[in-house]
Order: C-alpha cells, then sequence, then structure tokens
C-alpha cells in the first residue's frame, strides 16, 4: 500500500487580512472624497449659473426701459406741451431719469400706442396719463379728449413711470418682484454727456443731482450684488445707453 504524505492547506493569515482592510479602506476613502468633491463642483457651478442668469434677466429689463426713456413718438427733440393742469408734468424731459433714494425712476412712452388722432375715441372713468405726438410737438393729457391741433394718424400713448428698488432682499420694477430673493445691492452711476455728446465722466446720483445734470445723463452704469447659497456675493456690472440722448 502506497502512504501518500500529508498536505497543509494555508489560509488567509492576520497580517494578509488587516493589509486587505487597509487597502479597502484607502479606496473607500478615496471614492467618497472624489464623489463629494465632484458633488460641491456641481452645487457651485450649479448656484453660480442661478445667480447669474438673475443678474442677465435683470439687466435686460433694466436696458430694456433706460433705451425708451427720451422718445416722444417719431421724435426724439420734439417739443412737449404739459395740458395735463399738473406742473410735475413740467421739464418732464428732464426728469425722465432720476435716481430718488437709492432707487432708480424712469418715465418713457409705453412702446405700443393706445389709438391715433381720427380714430376710436379714447374711454375710461380713470384716464391715465397719455402724449399724443407728431414729429414736432408732444402734448401731456389726462383725459379722454385729444389736444387739438394734431393731424390725423398722430400716434397716442400712455405714460409709464417705472422704479426699481430693494425690497425685502429682492430687487422690485414698479412693485413686482424681478429678483425674489438674494439681491444684497443695486449701486448707479451715471455717465455725463461732455461736449461730443457721448458720456465723458461717470458721476454718483448726489454729484449729478448737485450739478443739476440729470437731463445730461447719457449712459447709466448698473452694479448689483446678488448672493448665492455656495458661492456667497457676487458682484456683476453693466452699463446701459440712453440712446434717445446720444448724438
Amino acid at each position: 500500500m502506497k502512504i501518500f504524505p500529508h498536505k497543509y492547506q494555508g489560509g488567509i493569515g492576520l497580517v494578509e487580512l488587516m493589509i486587505a482592510m487597509t487597502l479597502s479602506l484607502v479606496i473607500g476613502a478615496a471614492v467618497i472624497q472624489v464623489f463629494l468633491s465632484q458633488r460641491q463642483t456641481y452645487r457651485t457651478q450649479d448656484d453660480m449659473a442661478r445667480v447669474q442668469e438673475n443678474a442677465r434677466f435683470a439687466f435686460e429689463q433694466i436696458a430694456q426701459d433706460i433705451r425708451q426713456v427720451g422718445y416722444w413718438g417719431c421724435s426724439r427733440k420734439a417739443t412737449i406741451i404739459n395740458d395735463t393742469g399738473d406742473t410735475a408734468f413740467n421739464d418732464i424731459n428732464d426728469k425722465t431719469i432720476m435716481e430718488t433714494g437709492g432707487n432708480l425712476d424712469l418715465l418713457f412712452l409705453n412702446p405700443q400706442p393706445v389709438g391715433s388722432v381720427g380714430g376710436p375715441s379714447l374711454t375710461g372713468n380713470a384716464p391715465p396719463v397719455r402724449v399724443v405726438a407728431d414729429c414736432s410737438n408732444a402734448t401731456i393729457f389726462k383725459s379722454n379728449n385729444v389736444p387739438a391741433g394734431y393731424p390725423s394718424g398722430s400716434l397716442i400713448y400712455e405714460l409709464s413711470s417705472v422704479r426699481y428698488a430693494i425690497s425685502n432682499g429682492g430687487l422690485t420694477r414698479g412693485g413686482d418682484n424681478l429678483i425674489p430673493s438674494g439681491v444684497q445691492g443695486l449701486a448707479l452711476r451715471y455717465g455725463i454727456a461732455s461736449a461730443t455728446g457721448w458720456a465723458g465722466q461717470y458721476q454718483s446720483a448726489a454729484a449729478v443731482a448737485l450739478g443739476s445734470n440729470w437731463p445730461s445723463v447719457v449712459s447709466v452704469e448698473v452694479s448689483l450684488t446678488l448672493r448665492g447659497e455656495v458661492v456667497g456675493d457676487q458682484v456683476f456690472k453693466s452699463v446701459v445707453a440712453v440712446r434717445n440722448r446720444l448724438p
């Protein structure tokens, strides 16, 4: 009878087990770190995108309103007559863009006419402030009766006033929320026309008022400070030309 020698079967020792566990922990920790880093990067990029989108939306709306300032029908150089009986509308062309208490106040014609001379009669129990204009004159009135002296077809507009302000952490336009939250600051500077008609210098509202230069404002520098949940405070700037006052 042939006798085979006994063979011992080797197992996993304590050293090998500890090494395997250590490697597993290192690899697991690395995976978790990569995951957390990617998650933080995603949150930062997403938060920055939201803040930038809010700034872009606000600047587009502000620019649209500023660019309408100074338009009076088919000519920006029309002679403006106040037929409302309210002295607040005297020299209105000089008051179409101003800053009051840190708020930006704008006056402009709604781009869509509400009627025309010779067209259907104006109606309404409480007529808004309107403007009838041809290419030489524009008359501000507040009634359903259109002032005389304008040729048939002359267009009639409503006069709009808009205020941009910070309220309860948001940016409002005429009382409506433009950006509901996260707005930390609205800063404004004004480009004053030089001898060439273009902005020669930018001044604060106090300096503009001191020099009685509101009629000479030809551009507005708007600075918005918006706060993100991750990225913190971010400052965005945009310069908007008052096109109807430029050469």
